[in-house]
């Protein structure tokens, strides 16, 4: 067990509560021995999150997704809580679209930090990525199967990284158990959905945000290219809700019923887009207009689009719609219809435009939703 996890920590002059490996205990599928903690603690000081003003315009949209996904992620320092949570649903919602047969309790997770321990604040930032994780976690009733830890004096400041993997069902037994239907539980190391639009103009692509907070661009990969609006992070905490969403998409994949999809990690929705539409020969005009009308009229686009709340892109077939519909409304799920796609006219032409306001007839069953249950989330 590397020493991050077991030394004391002195944060900010005040010695922390437990050690990082103490915020993980009830969660560990590890056995961990008898740990003898350093003596010397760990000294660091905490790092406050960066305002800074937005400045988006609609003309750079496209020009933003370039930078966005041609640039390697930094982490987002004085936003700790954001990014573990953010790490950890990455790696669940990418299982979604695996082989296999599973639910998310079938699931573990494998945490790592690439890690720079010389510069002031990043040792205050793994502890507390630490912290974070280790409460989601252990509220989503997941196991972790394994912590690792790389050293690396040589990172830039924002260079550090935190990372998760699914891990456990596909690394481990190919049969746990049976689920109640009978069938064994098993993942695949393949993806049975495709990350690619499949050709069919007559298809729906949907988001589905899988927490009810707020869409805020603090700790994007937007805010280094645009800035945060002055902005706190997501509020990630809704673990039940997390795990309903999770339940039900999961389904729809084993059943076949989603024909391609993406998760929305770095960037949010607008480069998920980006990703399942690049190299189709097809464009999605996203139509805000749901997503508006549930967060507010004076929702700005560039949260909306870039958000880094943990959520999914989906295509389906109009045929499907229905039968999506009723399993989403059953379990009070909220879903935003965001485009049909279009023939690109232009082999060369930008495969995401931003639509116009116009609401679908389910953006306004469900509008009320989030109104009714979004906290305020964090600063």
């Amino acid at each position: 067990m590397h020493h991050f996890f077991t030394t004391p920590y002195i944060l900010d002059g005040i010695q922390s509560g437990n050690t990082p490996i103490e915020n993980f205990a009830g969660s560990l599928s590890f056995p961990i021995g008898n740990i003898i903690p350093g003596q010397q603690g760990i000294i660091d000081e905490t790092i406050d999150p960066r305002p800074v003003p937005g400045s988006f315009e609609v003309s750079r949209f496209n020009d933003i997704i370039d930078g966005i996904l041609g640039s390697k992620r930094r982490f987002p320092f004085g936003y700790e809580k954001f990014a573990a949570r953010s790490a950890v649903c990455t790696a669940l919602l990418d299982s979604l679209w695996k082989d296999g047969h599973f639910s998310i309790k079938d699931t573990r997770l494998a945490l790592k930090w690439e890690w720079n321990s010389d510069c002031v604040g990043n040792m205050a930032a793994f502890w507390q990525t630490c912290e974070s994780a280790g409460a989601y976690i252990s509220e989503l009733g997941l196991k972790i199967s394994s912590l690792e830890v790389v050293e690396n004096a040589g990172l830039a400041a924002d260079g550090c990284l935190m990372s998760a993997a699914v891990s456990g069902v596909c690394c481990q037994d190919d049969v746990f158990d049976e689920l109640d239907d009978g069938i064994p539980v098993q993942m695949g190391s393949g993806d049975r959905i495709s990350g690619k639009f499949c050709g069919d103009e007559s298809s729906w692509i949907i988001f589905i945000p899988f927490d009810i907070c707020r869409m805020r661009l603090g700790g994007s990969a937007f805010s280094h290219f645009a800035g945060n609006n002055l902005e706190g992070s997501p509020d990630i905490s809704d673990t039940d809700y997390f795990i309903d969403c999770y339940e039900v998409v999961r389904e729809m994949s084993e059943d076949g019923v989603i024909r391609s999809a993406v998760t929305c990690s770095a960037g949010g929705l607008a480069c998920a887009a980006r990703k399942m539409f690049e190299g189709t020969g097809y464009s999605l005009p996203i139509d805000l207009g749901g997503l508006k009308a549930s967060w507010g009229a004076g929702a700005k686009p560039e949260n909306l689009l870039f958000s880094e709340v943990p959520g999914v892109l989906i295509q389906i077939s109009d045929q499907d719609y229905d039968y999506c519909d009723s399993q989403f409304l059953l379990q009070d799920t909220a879903y935003y219809p965001v485009g049909r796609p279009v023939r690109s006219q232009d082999p060369a032409s930008e495969c995401t435009v931003i639509s116009g306001d116009s609401r679908t007839d389910v953006g306004k069953v469900l509008g009320g939703i989030l109104d009714a249950l979004t906290p305020e989330g964090e600063d």
